[in-house]
């Protein structure tokens, strides 16, 4: 097959979507060879750093102008034109969205969840009104669509309207570098670098009302009651519709209670996961949960919440929390700091349950999914 993917990125402050893309761009040219990819994109350097060496991938620069309603009118007007040009047999839109307006191409799009539509509130007001409208015009003309949890495509059925016969749970994989391996050496640079504690729980995500990081901050206040020394890492960058939990984080746990890394680089991230205590995630919804999973493959307990589809990915692996009972969180986390079995059993769950998610086996479902859409082009 002839396989086309978008990819377009707004900067280069990379999350969980953006790295579903790359991961599949390398997955795919590494598991399944035999195709020929044309992948789209606006950060031409950095897919070529992805590619696996041998695979057959032709990179088409996207070119329009740098603000937001020029992705969108590339995206709908002239990507089809670029798919039927390149011939492809099926175009793959791994980020929400494919052209509404179609193009001769079957379509492939990966929902991730329907946060926009079910919590507009949590979403920019543009990213809520865009997507209302978007998503649903490019599920209906999408020929499959891939949800990326049982509960994303339950979700995808009732938001959207769309027949089950055409959603297809891929369960995505892990990056290889998320293992439990480390140096000395590696801990003590990292910690240098990003100005890390001896010792400090962890989170990584944006900045966002569904992340839920005010209760998390309550909860580290009522742990730095009773013990000072206890630390809490945020790793990220972007943010929305989180001033005021911007302005409390200088003074919320005491001058150094938490640190704010700002971006991590990618190739730093597993080494940060395994400097972590435990790994914490009390969001109010997920559409997989990248973060949690990749510090179960680093060894790392966790403690998370079980809202959208934590409690499917992650299952027995995690301590689970209630999001919005910060004394819960403040137990949970107290006592795995403190019981060493129940810290131990953690880990060794999490490491099982890391293991599961593979790109091997996520690119064997995909390419089915990619030969029932371009066999629907051709007898549509």
């Amino acid at each position: 097959m002839r396989i086309g993917i978008n990819f377009q990125a707004r900067d280069e402050y990379f999350s969980g979507v953006e790295y579903y893309c790359l991961n599949l761009i390398g997955a795919l040219t590494e598991h399944a060879p035999e195709h020929q990819y044309v992948v789209f994109t606006n950060r031409t350097s950095v897919v070529r750093q992805w590619i696996s060496p041998g695979g057959d991938v032709e990179i088409c620069p996207a070119k329009y102008p740098s603000w937001r309603a020029g992705r969108i009118a590339w995206e709908h007007l002239v990507l089809p034109r670029l798919a039927r040009r390149a011939r492809l047999d099926v175009l793959h839109c791994p980020c929400y969205i494919g052209p509404c307006l179609g193009g001769g191409v079957p379509c492939v799009v990966t929902i991730h969840d329907t946060i926009a539509l079910d919590h507009p509130r949590w979403c920019t007001r543009s990213n809520a009104a865009y997507y209302h409208l978007a998503m649903k015009a490019s599920a209906r003309r999408a020929a499959e669509i891939v949800a990326v949890s049982r509960r994303t495509g339950r979700d995808i059925q009732r938001c959207l309207g769309v027949e089950g016969g055409k959603i297809n749970v891929v369960y995505p994989g892990l990056g290889e570098r998320f293992t439990s391996d480390a140096t000395p050496g590696e801990q003590a640079a990292l910690r240098d670098k990003y100005g890390l504690p001896d010792k400090f729980l962890l989170h990584v995500g944006n900045f966002e009302p569904r992340k839920n990081l005010g209760c998390l901050l309550r909860a580290v206040q009522l742990l730095r009651r009773k013990d000072g020394s206890c630390k809490l890492v945020l790793v990220g960058k972007r943010h929305w519709r989180t001033s005021e939990l911007l302005g409390e984080l200088s003074s919320a746990c005491g001058d150094d209670g938490v640190v704010r890394t700002g971006y991590v680089d990618r190739q730093d991230l597993p080494g940060v996961y395994r400097l972590a205590e435990a790994y914490v995630c009390p969001s109010l919804h997920e559409g997989f949960g990248f973060p949690p999973l990749e510090a179960m493959a680093c060894g790392v307990p966790v403690i998370a919440s079980d809202r959208g589809c934590l409690g499917e990915t992650l299952g027995d692996a995690a301590c689970t929390i209630d999001p919005t009972d910060p004394l819960d969180i403040a137990d949970a986390i107290a006592r795995v700091l403190s019981d060493a079995g129940f810290r131990e059993e953690l880990i060794r769950r999490g490491l099982a349950r890391s293991r599961m998610f593979r790109w091997e086996a996520a690119i064997g479902q995909l390419l089915t999914v990619y030969a029932l859409a371009a066999e629907a082009g051709k007898t549509g």
